[in-house]
């Protein structure tokens, strides 16, 4: 087993996926920079970057329910076809709570409950607060940055240094981001903070740089489940998913 961390040939797919959505982000930062105003507009609810994280995330959504399927067909019951059908289930979770589960597109009333618990009066689980508690910023906010700074971080160069851990996460088919992958999400992050530090005392301009953040991130959970380091060991060559690598 090699020891450097290096990556492997990025999909067509995969690559337009990354080149198109770091130029949205690019003009995304730059507009705020240059026109606040006209940037709040571009980003509005319901806007191009919000449904653009819906696709992303129902794309990485199929993709893993895809993936789990063919994992069941190749090892029937594995705890790796359970974990990719799991984490596929997260991924259309996070696509559906995004859209407020289609309410502002069909329009129906939010439930007394949401109105008094849901900070944006919309049918939601992660704009919930409950007094001081915040689902958004402990559950979404606090707890998954320290999970991507375990996955992200720690994980990749944990499987190139030790193979036994390699291994390890091969044989239960959890995915491996690849370098690339790391190097860009680590520059997103970056990037939004140098431009959060341009919006002190504006909360609506901050939360939508955020925005912009959540949009690279459901980008890069496409890719992490589009194009994994350990892809095949993931899915093995010579088996019914060999034409998965070449599709959403």
């Amino acid at each position: 087993m090699s020891r450097r961390l290096s990556s492997t040939p990025i999909p067509p797919l995969a690559a337009a996926a990354l080149v198109g959505a770091l130029a949205l982000f690019a003009y995304g930062i730059v507009l705020r920079w240059r026109d606040p105003v006209r940037f709040l507009v571009w980003i509005r609810e319901d806007g191009l970057a919000e449904w653009l994280t819906v696709v992303a995330l129902a794309a990485a959504g199929a993709r893993a329910f895809r993936t789990g399927a063919s994992l069941r067909r190749i090892d029937g019951g594995s705890r790796g076809a359970r974990l990719w059908f799991v984490l596929g289930a997260v991924l259309v979770f996070g696509a559906l709570e995004e859209i407020s589960y289609g309410q502002r597109i069909f329009g129906w009333e939010t439930p007394e409950w949401f109105k008094v618990y849901n900070a944006q009066n919309e049918t939601t689980l992660h704009n919930l607060e409950f007094g001081d508690f915040s689902v958004n910023k402990v559950i979404f906010g606090k707890l998954l940055a320290v999970f991507l700074v375990l996955y992200v971080l720690l994980l990749p160069f944990l499987a190139a240094w030790r193979p036994s851990f390699r291994a390890f996460l091969d044989r239960r088919r959890i995915p491996i981001v690849q370098p690339y992958q790391m190097i860009a999400w680590i520059v997103v992050l970056v990037v939004v903070r140098l431009a959060l530090r341009k919006a002190p005392g504006d909360p609506e301009r901050m939360a939508k740089v955020q925005e912009l953040q959540e949009f690279m991130g459901s980008v890069f959970f496409y890719l992490a489940v589009r194009h994994p380091w350990n892809v095949k060991s993931i899915l093995p060559s010579r088996t019914p998913t060999e034409s998965l690598r070449d599709t959403p």
